[in-house]
């Protein structure tokens, strides 16, 4: 990466042990900005739709050039076919100007999970 900006993951989501919980990880890498902030959504097909399980937005101040910025939604076990999404809302760069987001949204594969 060259600038100011960042990238960002959305791993596929997983069962979690020993607390049997779903689990959806994201990774953030950024240079050259002051905060980045991302919404994490777990999200399970009913019917032909994707709708969220479990939601969380965070905001990662100071991110550190090169550093993998983990971040993480969790949700009880229920069988079903999930995907993990991330939207990144808001990167600002270090003069405190927003900077222009160009890919705000990132899926992870779809994953069957039996509980």
């Amino acid at each position: 990466m060259r600038g100011a900006g960042c990238v960002g993951y959305a791993d596929n989501p997983h069962i979690s042990e020993p607390s049997h919980t779903i689990v959806a990880k994201s990774r953030t890498y950024c240079e050259g900005v002051s905060a980045v902030t991302i919404t994490m959504h777990l999200q399970r097909m009913q019917g032909k739709t994707w709708v969220n399980v479990q939601s969380q937005t965070e905001t990662i101040d100071s991110p550190q050039p090169d550093a993998k910025n983990v971040r993480q939604v969790v949700a009880g076990c229920v069988s079903g076919t999930y995907r993990h999404e991330v939207v990144a809302s808001l990167i600002t760069g270090r003069n405190g100007a927003p900077i222009p987001i160009q890919a705000p949204v990132d899926h992870s594969q779809e994953v069957s999970i039996h509980c």
